[in-house]
């Protein structure tokens, strides 16, 4: 008898547990998929602490700051040739290289720039970024053309991703998107990513990306999307629409995931877990 009254209760579940995977109630973008699995680490972002040996007598790096929960240095003013007092002589000094950058990036609250994490070395099953603590932190390398103090359409080049393959870190078409473009009012959408490389301003373009790797969807992709301002060090990404116009961009994140959109409201209705608009904010190591 007792095989009988449990019999029901199971097909019960069974039904009431299918229809719930089919919808999008409650859920992330990132949990109704395959390479969101969350055994890489809570990534809450609530330990934002490394262990580091400090050498007395020296000032300390951001890095070392950073580890013992002190603030930030100053940014530093470059060099820059167009400041420099032009004498009767003319100078032997050469013509200064490309300035190479090399440091992690701080993900913060739009609304009140609290410290989130930092973008992570450690991807969403290889195939997207999230944001995790400082010992996790991804570490990129970028060059500002010489003499500049900011630029635009910057390839940024991640040196520890478990992500392999892919020579960039920057954006990639979203999975339920049905046009490559961003705007005001609409959920369409892109993960950070790797990808191959894209010439800046030019689009979209269908040349191979971590996401589309790891779940054989194929999605276009772009890698020159990354401003830097060395006045206080922000980072900021502007996604290209098909037309070759500068699409609306905004950087958020949900169930520490890491996305861009024109309209993160409109992408928070679509898929209703909690949306948090971000900043990006460069760390020289």
């Amino acid at each position: 008898m007792r095989y009988f009254t449990i019999i029901p209760l199971i097909a019960a579940f069974v039904s009431s547990t299918a229809a719930l995977a089919t919808s999008h109630v409650g859920r992330s973008e990132c949990q109704t998929e395959l390479p969101c699995d969350w055994t890489n680490g809570g990534g809450d972002g609530a330990s934002l602490t490394a262990t580091v040996t400090l050498n007395v007598g020296r000032d300390l790096t951001n890095a070392e700051r950073l580890a013992q929960g002190l603030p930030l240095k100053a940014p530093t003013r470059r060099w820059h040739a167009a400041n420099r007092r032009h004498d009767a002589t003319p100078s032997t000094l050469p013509t200064p290289p490309s300035q190479q950058r090399r440091g992690v990036i701080q993900v913060k609250r739009a609304d009140n720039q609290n410290l989130l994490g930092y973008i992570s070395k450690n991807t969403f099953s290889k195939a997207q970024y999230r944001y995790q603590t400082l010992d996790d932190a991804l570490v990129v390398s970028f060059a500002l053309p010489a003499g500049a103090h900011s630029a635009n359409n910057l390839n940024f080049k991640p040196e520890n991703s478990d992500i392999t393959g892919f020579d960039f870190l920057g954006a990639v078409q979203g999975r339920d998107n049905t046009s490559n473009d961003f705007a005001v009012g609409s959920y369409q959408y892109g993960y950070i990513a790797s990808t191959n490389e894209t010439p800046g301003e030019s689009g979209p373009q269908a040349v191979g990306n971590s996401y589309s790797q790891v779940t054989g969807t194929t999605r276009a992709s772009e890698s020159a999307v990354w401003s830097y301002d060395d006045n206080d060090d922000s980072i900021s990404l502007t996604w290209i629409n098909s037309d070759g116009s500068a699409a609306p961009t905004k950087m958020f994140t949900q169930s520490t995931a890491l996305y861009i959109g024109g309209d993160s409201g409109s992408f928070a209705s679509r898929y209703p877990s909690p949306v948090i608009d971000v900043t990006f904010t460069f760390v020289s190591l």
